[in-house]
């Protein structure tokens, strides 16, 4: 769930918008 949540940032998602998406990504 956090490769697909990774992919999101990649797109353009912001830090922000999800907290727990950069927990996975660092």
């Amino acid at each position: 769930m956090c490769q697909y949540q990774s992919i999101l940032l990649r797109v353009g998602f912001t830090c922000l918008f999800h907290i727990t998406v950069c927990a996975c990504t660092f």
